[in-house]
């Protein structure tokens, strides 16, 4: 079918809920009394530096010892 049509059938589906209907209690009587967890993860890359801007480990050890 066209994508017009399939998503025509499947909003008229979605207001009758048919797969509430028909897969509830399949899934109710599986999972009956048991707690059902869900973790989701987002992998998106993300632009980062690998080093913070103006740190200089070794300046702020000498800065250290200079006081002493």
């Amino acid at each position: 079918p066209s994508e017009a049509t399939f998503s025509r059938k499947f909003a008229s589906h979605a207001r009758q809920k048919l797969m509430e209907k028909a897969l509830g209690p399949l899934v109710s009587s599986y999972l009956d009394g048991r707690i059902v967890g869900h973790v989701s993860r987002d992998s998106t890359a993300i632009e980062a530096r690998e080093k913070a801007e103006g740190s200089d480990p070794e300046g702020e050890t000498r800065q250290a010892q200079e006081r002493l």
